[in-house]
This record gives C-alpha cells, structure tokens and sequence, in this order.
C-alpha cells in the first residue's frame, strides 16, 4: 500500500488529503448541529409542558373540586 501511495502524483495526493479533512470537518460541524438541535427540541418540548400545566391550572383543570360543594366560575381570560 505504501509503495502505491508513494507513487501517486502529488497533486492527487494533496487533494485526496484536503477531501478527507473537509469531509471530516463537515461531519463533525453536522453533528454539532444535530446535537443543537435536539437539545432546543427538548428544551422546547420542556417549555410546552410547563405552559400547558399553566393553562390548565389557570383554567381550573388540575383543581380538585368537591362534587357536593358549589360550582366555581368558570376561569376568565
């Protein structure tokens, strides 16, 4: 395998090395992007739960209530 590389053109060489340098640099800056992503998505997901756990507090959803007890109003926006 040496012998054949030592007898390819330098030019190919140089350009086969750069191929696989920016190859690589791509694959990594994607996996940081995926990685970015997926973090916001779950810091999204995270956020959408605390919001609707609001909502339905705020609207009276997660209060228990006594069936024998008075209606409570109805939550106003």
């Amino acid at each position: 395998m040496d012998e054949r590389w030592d007898r390819l053109d330098y030019g190919f060489k140089l350009r086969l090395q750069i191929f696989i340098f920016v190859s690589l640099l791509c694959g990594a800056s994607g996996l940081l992007v995926w990685a970015n992503r997926r973090g916001e998505r779950e810091e999204w997901l995270r956020e959408g739960a605390k919001q609707e756990l609001l909502r339905k507090v705020k609207s009276g959803e997660m209060i228990q209530r006594n069936p024998a007890g008075p209606p409570l109003r109805p939550a106003e926006d």
